[in-house]
C-alpha cells in the first residue's frame, strides 16, 4: 500500500468502526427483538429509517428465528433505535469516504486483504462505479474462490460485472487460482462459472476430471452431476 494521507486513513478507520458498530447493533436486534418484521415494515416507510430498514431485507429472508409478538415493546423500540442510529452513522461515514478521499480504490483494495476490514470493503465495493469494480476484479475473484463468511458477497460482486466482459476475462484471471488449486477452488469457481456460462463450467469440469489430485477429480465428478441436473431442470 502506498503512502496515504492521514485524512484518508482516518476516513477509512471511521468507516470500519461505524460498520462494526452497526453489525453489532444488527446482531443484537436479530437475537433479542420480538417483532423485527413489524419494525422493518414500519421503518421502510419512515423518514430517517428507510435506508436502515432496507439494509435488513436480505438478512431477514435468511433469519431462522421467528417473531413472537406483533406489537413492539419499549425494549424492542430501543433496540431498533440503536440499530438505526448505528446504521445511519455508518452510511454517513461511507459517503464521507466516497466523497472525501481521492484514494478510495486503494483503501478498498487494502481492506479486501484485511479480514477485519473485509466485510465493509466489500460493501463499499458495491457502491463503486463499474470501472473501479473491474480494477478490483482479481481481489474479488480470489475472495470468491474459497469458503469463508464473505465468499458469496465477493461472488455477487464478480457477477455484477457485464456478462460479456466476464466471459472474456474470468478464465484467464482464474488460471492463477487453479494452477495450484485444490478441490475447494474448483468447487467455488464452478459456482461462479455456472452462473456465467455453462460451456465455461463444462471446461472447468473437464479440467478437474483430468487433475492429478484424486480429490479434485472427485470434485469434477460431483460438479458434472450438478451441471447435468441443472441442465435437466432447465437451468
Amino acid at each position: 500500500m502506498s503512502v496515504l494521507r492521514s485524512h484518508d486513513v482516518a476516513l477509512w478507520r471511521h468507516v470500519i468502526d461505524t460498520h462494526d458498530a452497526s453489525i453489532r447493533a444488527r446482531q443484537e436486534l436479530f437475537t433479542k427483538c420480538s417483532c423485527l418484521e413489524v419494525l422493518v415494515d414500519r421503518g421502510s416507510t419512515t423518514s430517517g429509517e428507510s435506508a436502515a430498514a432496507q439494509a435488513l431485507l436480505g438478512p431477514l429472508r435468511h433469519r431462522a428465528r421467528r417473531d413472537t409478538a406483533v406489537t413492539p415493546t419499549p425494549f424492542d423500540s430501543a433496540l431498533w433505535k440503536r440499530y438505526v442510529t448505528a446504521y445511519t452513522e455508518y452510511a454517513k461515514a461511507r459517503q464521507d469516504l466516497l466523497n472525501g478521499s481521492a484514494n478510495v480504490l486503494e483503501l478498498v483494495r487494502h481492506g479486501l486483504s484485511a479480514p477485519g476490514d473485509r466485510a465493509a470493503a466489500l460493501e463499499i465495493t458495491g457502491a463503486l462505479p463499474e470501472h473501479d469494480r473491474v480494477m478490483l476484479f482479481d481481489e474479488l475473484l480470489a475472495l470468491g474462490s474459497y469458503v469463508h463468511g464473505q465468499m458469496m458477497n465477493a461472488q455477487d460482486l464478480v457477477l455484477s460485472l457485464p456478462r460479456p466482459w466476464l466471459k472474456a476475462n474470468i478464465e484467464p484471471h482464474a488460471e492463477i487460482l487453479l494452477a495450484d488449486g485444490t478441490d475447494e477452488e474448483y468447487r467455488a469457481l464452478f459456482g461462479l462459472f455456472v452462473r456465467i456460462d455453462h460451456e465455461m463450467a463444462r471446461r472447468l469440469i473437464q479440467r478437474a476430471r483430468a487433475h492429478r489430485s484424486g480429490e479434485v477429480r472427485e470434485a469434477g465428478e460431483d460438479l458434472d452431476a450438478l451441471l447435468r441436473a441443472e441442465e435437466a431442470g432447465g437451468g
